[in-house]
């Protein structure tokens, strides 16, 4: 679930040194096209994992200091989204008169997004001055004017590898490995940076991480050309490799790795979990995250529902009290959401139980005991 608010520059990411990797030409695109007029829009599209939204906050570091947009960088998720979640949207909208010259980035935009295309056309009728950045799987949106359109596919064998440095340090024998994994994926940054942080966090090795991915007959991976790809050599299936579903199965053996893994991850493998339940999750930034860690949300016949959820990584015989469910609860009132849920590792105190028991119906505990029969080991 998003939150659809404009993001101030300040809550946008710092840097993405990590990622600046290749894209020289398509940045001095998106440049030359912004200092064309002083209305500008452009679009990055291509499929997922080719690096959209990292090509977008490389321009937006490249120019920070610069004359381009004094009036700084507003950020929008536009999906997931709701219905129950546009007016709060729109109001976002109409509050931001553009007064400065600025960018409004939209992220991961997609096509039928009725309601949302008809707020940011309202804003762009009230801001004819506003310059837009959309990132999109599909095709640009048709309330862009005159757009610079750049098509992402996949990195260059060099810029590759050096995408995959920046996440670890291989050996000679990797380096092998990666060659390898280059060919396979025809340079998907995804893939590189999904390797980077698997073998980082030392659930696989470059070579277990290759034969890991195998042969495929259709893919959202894309070739030198920008085209999807339709066919890789041999008879056999892609294995999506998901780091954070090895680091399930291995807890689901031993439960006491939930203790030793950082707070982030306990996050991620909280969301997996939710995911898997149905919930559609967007988990709010490391920092600065609002009092709750994501947004957990669901649609089915009886209509919308949007849960913040909290996730604590206490060890026992810590456990979590009073003041983190008030707190949480305080801000599903603030965010006008149906109701919160806090997750720990541990257990909860006897006030913590009690408060929660006094709103049932807008405040829900799970424990040590749901994450595993969530995990399936209970």
């Amino acid at each position: 679930m998003a939150q659809f608010s404009l993001a101030t520059e300040a809550e946008m990411p710092k840097s993405i040194t990590a990622l600046w990797v290749g894209r020289e030409a398509e940045l001095a695109q998106l440049e030359r096209q912004y200092r064309r007029k002083r209305a500008s829009h452009a679009a990055i599209i291509g499929q997922r994992g080719t690096g959209k939204t990292a090509l977008a906050y490389m321009f937006r570091e490249l120019t920070a200091q610069g004359d381009l947009f004094p009036g700084g960088w507003h950020h929008i998720k536009a999906s997931p989204i709701y219905e129950m979640h546009m007016d709060r949207l729109t109001d976002s909208l109409v509050a931001k008169d553009v007064s400065g010259r600025s960018l409004l980035f939209i992220d991961d935009y997609l096509e039928g997004l009725t309601a949302f295309d008809h707020a940011i056309e309202a804003h762009l009728e009230r801001n004819p001055a506003q310059s837009v950045l959309v990132c999109s799987s599909g095709m640009p949106p048709k309330w862009l004017r005159e757009p610079e359109v750049i098509a992402l596919g996949g990195l260059s064998q060099a810029e590759f590898f050096e995408l995959i440095r920046r996440r670890f340090n291989f050996a000679g024998a990797d380096e092998r490995q990666a060659q390898k994994l280059f060919e396979l994926v025809a340079g998907s940054p995804l893939y590189a940076d999904l390797a980077g942080k698997t073998i980082r966090e030392h659930l696989m090795t470059m070579n277990e991480f290759v034969h890991g991915l195998s042969s495929f007959s259709r893919s959202g991976i894309l070739g030198p050309d920008g085209q999807p790809l339709d066919s890789l050599p041999h008879d056999s299936q892609l294995v999506i490799v998901n780091a954070n579903q090895i680091l399930m199965q291995k807890i689901r053996k031993a439960p006491d790795l939930l203790y030793s893994i950082n707070s982030r991850k306990f996050e991620e493998i909280v969301a997996d979990l939710l995911s898997e339940r149905g919930y559609e999750i967007t988990l709010t930034p490391p920092s600065k995250d609002g009092g709750f860690d994501m947004y957990a949300a669901r649609k089915d016949d009886l209509g919308s529902f949007l849960y913040l959820v909290e996730c604590k990584q206490y060890t026992p015989p810590g456990k979590v009290g009073a003041s983190i469910v008030r707190a949480l609860h305080g801000v599903v009132q603030k965010q006008q959401a149906n109701a919160g849920i806090v997750v720990t590792s541990s257990f909860f105190t006897k006030g913590a139980k009690a408060f929660q028991e006094e709103i049932p119906y807008q405040m829900q505990l799970r424990d040590y005991l749901a994450l595993q029969k969530w995990l399936g080991i209970i």
